[in-house]
C-alpha cells in the first residue's frame, strides 16, 4: 500500500515538473523579443539621437541607453545619487536591459541646456530647435515631445516654470513583453 502510494506521488511530482518546465518555455516563447520589421533606420536614428543627449546634457553621470547596472531590475526607480530625486529606470531595449528613463529635479542638471527652474517657453522653444513634436496627449501641467523612440518630457508649476525634467527611450517591441 505504501509503495503504491510512492509510485502515484513520485507520478505526481514529474508530472508537476513537466508541467511547470513547458509553461515555462511557453512563457519565454510569448516574451520573447521581436523587433518590428522596417524599423531598422529608425532604431539607427534614434541611437544617434540618444548620443547626441548624452553629449550635449548634464545627466548627473548617468546616461541613455547605457547598459543597466548589475542588479538593477526593470520597471523600480534608482537614485543617480544620494541625497537627491533624480533618479533612473532600466528597461528592456532591442532585447538587453538598458537605462532607458532618466528623471531630473536638480537644477544642476540638464538636457539640451534645460534645467529644471527654466520656463516653459525657453524649453519649448529649445526642443523645437532640437527637432522634437510636442505630443498633443499629455496631462495640462505636463509637456512631452518625441522624436524617433525618444521622449523629452517636463512638468511645470502654475508659473510654468519647470520642477521635473524627464528623457526617455521606447522600444515599440518591448511593449508586448510582460515584466
Amino acid at each position: 500500500m505504501m509503495k503504491k502510494f510512492l509510485i502515484i506521488l513520485f507520478a505526481a511530482i514529474v508530472i508537476a515538473v513537466g508541467i511547470f518546465f513547458i509553461a515555462r518555455a511557453i512563457y519565454s516563447y510569448n516574451n520573447r523579443y521581436i523587433p518590428p520589421e522596417g524599423d531598422e533606420e529608425i532604431y539607427a536614428l534614434t541611437e544617434q539621437e540618444v548620443d547626441r543627449i548624452n553629449a550635449n546634457s548634464n545627466l548627473l553621470g548617468c546616461e541613455l541607453l547605457s547598459e543597466a547596472p548589475n542588479g538593477s531590475i526593470t520597471a523600480v526607480h534608482t537614485s543617480i545619487r544620494e541625497g537627491s530625486r533624480d533618479f533612473y529606470y532600466c528597461f528592456p531595449y532591442r532585447g538587453a536591459q538598458y537605462i532607458t528613463e532618466i528623471n531630473l529635479v536638480s537644477e544642476d542638471a540638464d538636457i539640451f541646456g534645460i534645467s529644471v527652474g527654466d520656463t516653459v517657453k525657453s524649453a519649448s522653444s529649445v526642443l523645437l530647435e532640437e527637432g522634437y513634436s510636442q505630443q498633443e496627449s499629455a496631462p495640462e501641467n505636463i509637456h512631452i515631445y518625441r522624436k524617433h523612440y525618444i521622449f523629452i518630457s517636463y512638468t511645470f508649476n502654475e508659473d510654468e516654470v519647470l520642477v521635473i525634467l524627464g528623457t526617455s527611450v521606447q522600444d515599440p517591441a518591448s511593449q508586448y513583453i510582460n515584466y
